[in-house]
């Protein structure tokens, strides 16, 4: 007669399977990261964004005394933005190589980085006619003034250009790849991010020229 213990080695066991989370969320998180942001779209629904957009516009004017300090304030939001991007767009589009040239990081900047973020390249890149740290990057229709109009004060003929956040975004990307740089934005063929480069950037162009 067979004993409960010997039954037992004759039933079939059913196998058991360890769902390993942590295993698991590993390996997806690496595959997205690796993932190139070229290849898909990340499209955001315009109406949130231009909410919250409103929304931040509104939270900077207050307690200010002119258009400058808003668009400083707007400048401050957009910079945070543009340094996480960097981490996002910039090391992984060319994780093995930083260009170390200026003109070939305005280039990044004009068109893989801005597509990144706005779903398509910035218009224009103009170097000024006399001052060689200066450069404009040209929108002639940022998304950010699509669907919003501001005046910091109803006596002044000039709106506000809200494209000021953007200026954040772009002194972030150049200033964390290694050109420092102060941005501000203008009326110029749209819109014109105006960016002055430290001198420094300049010297060190000169160096890699070998003049």
């Amino acid at each position: 007669m067979l004993s409960a213990c010997d039954i037992s080695r004759l039933v079939p066991r059913r196998p058991i399977f360890i769902w390993d989370m942590n295993s698991q969320y590993s390996k997806i998180a690496a595959l997205n990261l690796e993932k190139s942001l070229s290849k898909f779209r990340g499209d955001v629904n315009i109406a949130p964004f231009a909410y919250l957009f409103v929304e931040m516009v509104r939270y900077s004017m207050r307690n200010v005394p002119n258009m400058d300090c808003v668009q400083r304030r707007l400048a401050e939001f957009g910079r945070h933005v543009g340094e996480r991007m960097v981490d996002v767009v910039y090391v992984r589009e060319k994780p093995q190589k930083r260009d170390t040239r200026l003109y070939n990081s305005l280039m990044f900047l004009k068109s893989t980085f801005w597509k990144s973020i706005f779903g398509k390249e910035a218009d224009e890149l103009e170097q000024d006619g006399g001052d060689k740290n200066t450069y404009y990057l040209i929108e002639h229709e940022p998304v950010v003034n699509r669907f919003t109009r501001f005046v910091f004060d109803e006596k002044e003929a000039v709106p506000l250009n809200t494209a000021a956040f953007n200026c954040g975004i772009v002194e972030a990307f150049l200033t964390n790849t290694g050109y420092p740089c102060t941005v501000t934005v203008t009326w110029y063929k749209g819109t014109a991010y105006v960016i002055k480069f430290d001198p420094i950037v300049a010297a060190r162009e000169r160096q890699l020229e070998g003049k």
